[in-house]
């Protein structure tokens, strides 16, 4: 009996930390900061600093997202891959918006895309400056 009350207690606050966004999805709204350090490189870690994708050993375009890398990384001066203030223009963004299918661009590779949840937070992160916080 206290395993399905204490399953149910997770899951009620699990829920009821989500809200309905303008896209009428179950993300949390774009109203706080995010956090880079534990909104977005944990998708970072678990998404793409993968063997064969954005590790220390394959880096692929030469974009390490492991935890030590990440941040220094997307916010590199002249790189594209984020520009503070502006989702629309950062490559990172772009490129997680794109189908996840036979393109070139979809990211994860050979992956389940991203949820819609995690890239909102991604841009939400962006729009809001993309503080290494």
């Amino acid at each position: 009996m206290r395993r399905y009350l204490s399953a149910f207690i997770v899951a009620f606050l699990f829920l009821s930390s989500c809200t309905k966004n303008k896209t009428g999805s179950n993300c949390t709204a774009c109203t706080s900061a995010i956090s880079f350090k534990t909104d977005i490189l944990p998708i970072f870690e678990v998404s793409c600093a993968l063997s064969g994708c954005h590790d220390t050993i394959t880096h692929a375009a030469a974009v390490i997202l492991d935890s030590a890398n990440a941040y220094t990384k997307v916010t590199e001066h002249g790189t594209g891959y984020v520009t503070p203030g502006n989702a629309n223009a950062s490559l990172l963004y772009t490129t997680l918006n794109t189908p996840n299918t036979s393109s070139v661009n979809g990211m994860p590779k050979g992956l389940a895309p991203l949820s819609e949840c995690q890239i909102e937070a991604i841009a939400c992160w962006i729009n809001q400056g993309a503080l290494n916080n």
